[in-house]
């Protein structure tokens, strides 16, 4: 795969799509927006939506998806698609028998993820032999975190039970700690699970697999890691992604900063992991004063009986692309939609408050809470910091 990387540095102007979800920190990134004429027109001609339907979890589709792709793109290592980054033509031309780099599969993955409303990123990847891969990882409302998911090799790993991310791989990987690692294999019924024992793993559906059986340092790829900050690849240079060598952000942790042959070294690097790793689609509840309340106050008047709360799905470590509307839950009632605030009537005591936001693919994020204690004539007090996360209360899907 060490040729796949050859070609692929040039560096070229970025441009910003018009209507592109324009995220500004913690890191800038591009996600791709909804109405983009491309993401269903991927739905509309390929059948992933109805594979992955048969995941009974948000976190089983994600793997059917990455299973759908490695057994639609062939691996081959085709040096003219060397810079090709657009599913629609690397599907069509798949479907015809050809076959492409990780780089191109892992483009397909993003896409195709994207269109079904999901965050996913592209990654490239180094190992110390300067070996290069290029891999995905998505965000998991299920799991509240990134996960790595590699379409190439049909893999995920797992430790303890705990998808991993490509940070938390990448940590394994210069502690060597693989002894406990859980490389699975595809998923649904052709889900096959590998540990340390079984390696070297042989499998004979690709030729990748033949070339590069999987092995104790399968892992070192996330040796070196930088990110693509966009996924808006049908929105730039005619839809092919060309853009993106002028959007690169490396992880910058002290494990590699001696590598002098890391071709994106001299990229932006973030030292603070919770820039590039930030929560998606979190939603922070915030109290507001409520106007009426306070006018009654200043001219002595007893205040009414009402509390409002205000939305806030764009916070300093999160953001929600594509965001529509919310959905939020007042004491245990019904689940109602929200377009960012909402005013209601306090009970003495504990007033809990689920709130969860919702794309313009219809996908749900995460469920948050906030606890607000509240008694008649006292300032209504919050409960629990910003940025806690909720288990319980799912809204209906």
């Amino acid at each position: 795969m060490r040729a796949m990387i050859v070609g692929l540095l040039v560096c070229l102007v970025s441009t910003s799509a018009a209507g592109a979800d324009y995220q500004r920190r913690p890191l800038e990134f591009h996600h791709e927006s909804y109405g983009v004429r491309e993401l269903a027109e991927l739905r509309a001609t390929y059948d992933f939506g109805e594979y992955v339907a048969a995941g009974k979890t948000e976190l089983e589709r994600m793997f059917l998806l990455q299973d759908w792709v490695y057994r639609r793109v062939a691996y081959g290592g085709a040096r003219k698609y060397v810079d090709l980054r657009n599913s629609l033509t690397i599907l069509e031309k798949a479907g015809e028998g050809e076959v492409f780099w990780c780089n191109n599969i892992a483009a397909v993955f993003m896409q195709c993820a994207v269109s079904l409303g999901w965050t996913a990123r592209y990654a490239f990847l180094r190992s110390p032999e300067g070996d290069a891969h290029v891999t995905n990882d998505i965000w998991s409302n299920e799991l509240k975190k990134w996960i790595m998911v590699d379409a190439t090799w049909n893999l995920h790993l797992e430790r303890n039970g705990e998808v991993l991310s490509i940070p938390e791989v990448r940590d394994v990987w210069h502690r060597r700690g693989m002894a406990d690692l859980v490389y699975i294999f595809g998923a649904g019924v052709d889900e096959k699970r590998y540990t340390v024992a079984d390696m070297p793993i042989e499998r004979t559906d690709s030729k990748l697999w033949h070339w590069w059986p999987v092995d104790e340092k399968w892992i070192s790829f996330t040796h070196a890691v930088a990110y693509v900050m966009r996924n808006d690849f049908f929105s730039i240079e005619g839809g092919n992604g060309g853009s993106i060598w002028s959007d690169i952000v490396t992880i910058r942790d002290g494990y590699d900063e001696d590598d002098p042959y890391w071709e994106f070294a001299g990229r932006p690097g973030a030292s603070n992991l919770r820039e590039l790793f930030h929560d998606v689609n979190r939603v922070d509840v915030r109290l507001v004063p409520s106007y009426e309340t306070s006018a009654a106050r200043r001219k002595g008047r007893a205040p009414p009986e009402e509390m409002r709360v205000w939305f806030d799905a764009f916070g300093r470590n999160n953001f929600t692309p594509n965001l529509d509307h919310f959905l939020v839950q007042v004491n245990g009632g019904a689940w109602n939609v929200s377009s960012g605030d909402l005013a209601f009537q306090p009970r003495r005591g504990v007033n809990r408050i689920l709130v969860r936001a919702v794309n313009k693919f219809g996908v749900q994020g995460p469920v948050s809470s906030c606890d607000i204690a509240w008694m008649p004539g006292a300032t209504p007090l919050p409960q629990l910091p910003l940025e806690a996360w909720e288990s319980e209360g799912e809204a209906p899907t």
